[in-house]
């Protein structure tokens, strides 16, 4: 769930991890649009809830597993309806405050939950592996790259605009 740079990654990495459908939601045309161009399930949510969107995308109506790249209160009310019994969400957002979750669902269907906010070196590895062979695709979440002396200027502009992903910032561009 979600789009942005670190939900498009995880997608890429399930699907090179060999998950047997990958679905990316997000409430962006945007971003539903790139994910989508770089082969991804996408589906555009909007104000709808999640599980209408997708349960008929998915064999049993539910997902396996659910990664969390969005923290958003309207996200974390749905994971547990969206899990499977016995199903595993990770959340890999960062909440901006505290968030309900539907902890009694949690333990009836057995879910694992789990927090993940940084990576080991194997991880990282892997990770790398998969972009040098093409099964995840980088290139296409750099919306733009802007030189040291611009990069203030420019990133406090963008905030605000949709489709915006990753901008880089190149040290050797634009410094006197």
């Amino acid at each position: 769930i979600g789009a942005g740079p670190i939900g498009v990654l995880a997608a890429q990495a399930s699907n090179a991890a060999g998950a047997a459908k990958t679905i990316i939601t997000d409430i962006s045309e945007e971003r539903v649009a790139l994910a989508a161009g770089i082969g991804l399930d996408a589906v555009l949510t909007g104000d709808v809830d999640i599980i209408s969107r997708i349960s008929g995308l998915l064999p049993r109506g539910r997902a396996d597993v659910i990664i969390d790249a969005a923290g958003t209160k309207s996200v974390s009310t749905q994971l547990t309806d969206l899990a499977n019994p016995r199903g595993r969400i990770v959340i890999v957002a960062l909440y901006k405050e505290q968030a309900p979750v539907g902890l009694r669902r949690l333990s009836y269907k057995e879910i694992e939950m789990l927090g993940s906010c940084t990576y080991s070196y194997p991880d990282f590895y892997s990770v790398l592996e998969m972009i040098k062979s093409g099964r995840i695709k980088t290139k296409p979440l750099i919306t733009d790259i802007v030189g040291l002396k611009d990069a203030i200027a420019f990133i406090e502009s963008e905030r605000a605009k949709p489709g915006t992903m990753k901008v880089l910032i190149n040290p050797q561009s634009g410094t006197d």
